[in-house]
C-alpha cells in the first residue's frame, strides 16, 4: 500500500497551495481511498477477515475538514449515508475530531465506528492524540446516541469530552423509548474526559458508557478515565442491564468505575487503579451497587482483576447483597477494605447463593469482607473460601459475620489470617461434615481448648519418655 507522509507541524496560512499542488492532491487522496476500500472489501478491516463487502464512508466526502472547530454534520452524514437496517462503516479520519452535536446512531444495526487506533489516555497533546480521536464540546445529555441501535462496533477510537459543563453519557446505548439496544462491542478504545493543555483533566461526566436496558454487550481492551462513573448498568427504579461482558480494560481516575451492574455480568481480568502519577486521588469503587426502588444483582461473575495504587477511605467493591455470583481469583489492595455488603432499603433484603474464594486482600488500614450483620441483611448459601485474608490489616479480616441465629447455610474454612485477631470476631463460622453451619467460638474458648491440647500431649509426651526410660533400664542399656 502507498505510504503518504505529511507535515504534522503544518498550520493554516503558512503556505497557499497552487492550483497543481491542489490537483496532485486530490489524486492522492483518491489512490489512498481506493486502497483502502480495496483492503477492506478484501476483509482486511475486520478482526480475522471476517467483514467483506462491508458499505464503506468517508466523512471527507461531506465536508469534514481536519481543522474545524466542529464535525459533527460530515460525520453524521457519513453515518446517513449507510443502509439503516444493515451494515456499514464508517471510517474516523486521524488526529483530534471536534464535535459540539451529538452523534446519531439511534436505532440502526450493525454499524461500525473505526480508527486508526485509540490515543493513550494520558494529556490532550498534538504527538499523544494522532490516532483517531471524536472529542465532544457540548453539554447535552449525551454525545454518542445508541439508544435502540443493535449490533453497533467501536473500536480502535479515542472517545472524550472537554467541556466542564458536561453531565450527562459520553456513549448511551439505553433503549428509546422501547427497544432494547443489543449486542454493542466497544473494542480497544480509549474513553475519557480530557482538556486544553497537559496535566488538565475534566471528570464530570455522569458516565462514560450506559448499558441500562441494554442486552448482550463486550467491552474489550479498553481504557476508562475521568468521570463519575466509567460504565454504569441498571438505574434507579428497577431498569435492568442483561449480559455484559467486561474484559481486558484499564479503570483509573473516576468516583466508581462499574456501577449497578445487571444480571449475567462478567468482570474479569481488568485493572482498577486508583492512583496514577501525579493526577488527583479521586474516591473509587471497582464495582459499585447502590440501587434504589428496585433492581437486583445477580449472576455476577468478578473474577482474576487487580485492584490497586489507591489509598482513599473507600471500598473496592461495595455491592447490595448478590444472588448467585462469584467473587474470585482477584487481588485487592488499598483503600478503606475490600467487599463490603450494605442495604439502602427500608426492609431486609436476600443474598445467598454467594461464592468469595481464592482472593488475596492486602491493605495496611482496613478489612476485609463486611457483611453488615443484621435483619436488615439475610445470608442463605454463603460461602468465604481459601481466601488470604490481609496479612497487614488494621482493623479485621471479618466486620459483621452473619450469625447462627438469623442466617442458614454458611461457610467460612481455610482462610487465612497471619494474626489470631481472626477469633477475636463475635462469630467464627465452621465447616461441618455433612452441612454448612454455624458454630460459635469465641477467643476464650479457643484459648482454653489449645491449653488442654497442650497439657495432654505434654502429659503424653512425659509418660512415654517415663515408660521409655524403665524398658531400657531393665535391658541394661541404660
Amino acid at each position: 500500500m502507498t505510504e503518504y507522509n505529511y507535515d504534522r507541524n503544518y498550520k493554516p496560512g503558512d503556505n497557499v497551495a497552487t492550483q497543481e499542488e491542489l490537483e496532485k492532491l486530490e489524486a492522492e487522496v483518491a489512490q489512498l481511498k481506493k486502497e483502502l476500500l480495496e483492503l477492506i472489501s478484501e476483509g482486511g478491516g475486520g478482526e480475522g477477515g471476517g467483514e467483506v463487502n462491508v458499505p464503506w464512508a468517508d466523512p471527507y466526502d461531506f465536508g469534514y475538514d481536519p481543522i474545524a472547530a466542529d464535525n459533527t454534520k460530515p460525520i453524521n452524514d457519513a453515518i446517513a449515508s449507510l443502509p439503516e437496517k444493515s451494515s456499514g462503516r464508517v471510517l474516523i479520519p486521524r488526529g483530534p475530531s471536534y464535535c459540539a452535536g451529538q452523534l446519531l446512531l439511534t436505532k440502526r444495526k450493525g454499524l461500525i465506528l473505526e480508527g486508526y487506533g485509540s490515543p493513550e489516555p494520558t494529556t490532550f497533546v498534538s504527538t499523544e492524540w494522532q490516532p483517531s480521536t471524536i472529542i465532544y464540546t457540548g453539554t447535552a445529555s449525551r454525545f454518542i446516541d445508541g439508544r435502540s441501535a443493535h449490533g453497533t462496533t467501536i473500536r480502535d477510537v479515542g472517545i472524550g469530552y472537554n467541556n466542564a459543563g458536561f453531565t450527562g453519557l459520553l456513549l448511551d446505548f439505553n433503549h428509546n423509548p422501547s427497544v432494547d439496544s443489543t449486542m454493542t462491542l466497544l473494542e480497544r478504545c480509549a474513553i475519557q474526559g480530557v482538556g486544553y493543555k497537559e496535566g488538565e483533566y475534566i471528570s464530570n461526566a455522569k458516565a462514560l458508557v450506559s448499558f441500562a436496558a441494554s442486552i448482550n454487550n463486550v467491552v474489550r481492551g479498553c481504557r476508562f478515565h475521568h468521570a463519575e462513573a466509567a460504565i454504569r448498568g441498571q438505574e434507579d427504579g428497577g431498569a435492568y442491564s442483561n449480559v455484559c461482558n467486561i474484559e481486558d480494560c484499564l479503570f483509573g481516575h473516576c468516583y466508581a468505575y462499574i456501577v449497578n451492574p445487571g444480571q449475567g455480568w462478567t468482570v474479569q481480568v481488568n485493572t482498577f487503579e486508583g492512583l496514577q502519577g501525579d493526577n488527583p486521588v479521586y474516591p473509587h469503587h471497582a464495582l459499585l451497587c447502590d440501587l434504589a426502588g428496585g433492581g437486583s444483582v445477580s449472576g455476577v461473575t468478578i473474577k482474576g482483576n487487580w485492584m490497586g495504587d489507591a489509598f482513599g477511605e473507600q471500598e473496592w467493591i461495595k455491592l447490595k447483597p448478590l444472588i448467585a455470583s462469584s467473587i474470585e481469583g482477584n487481588f485487592i489492595s488499598g483503600g478503606l477494605g475490600a467487599i463490603r455488603f450494605f442495604n439502602n432499603e427500608a426492609s431486609a433484603i436476600l443474598g445467598g447463593g454467594v461464592s468469595i474464594r481464592n482472593n488475596s486482600f492486602s491493605t495496611s488500614k482496613g478489612f476485609g469482607i463486611d457483611f453488615t450483620n443484621g435483619d436488615n441483611i439475610l445470608w442463605e448459601g454463603l460461602e468465604v473460601v481459601a481466601n488470604n485474608l490481609f496479612p497487614n490489616y488494621a482493623e479485621a479480616p471479618f466486620l459483621n459475620q452473619p450469625t447462627a441465629a438469623n442466617h442458614r447455610d454458611c461457610d467460612f474454612r481455610a482462610n487465612y489470617a497471619r494474626t489470631p485477631e481472626l477469633f477475636v470476631q463475635p462469630y467464627y463460622l465452621q465447616h461441618s461434615s455433612n452441612r454448612s453451619s454455624l458454630t460459635a467460638i469465641n477467643k476464650e474458648a479457643v484459648d482454653e481448648a489449645y491449653g488442654a491440647a497442650e497439657k495432654k500431649l505434654l502429659e503424653n509426651l512425659r509418660t512415654r519418655s517415663e515408660e521409655l526410660e524403665a524398658a531400657m533400664k531393665k535391658a541394661g542399656t541404660l
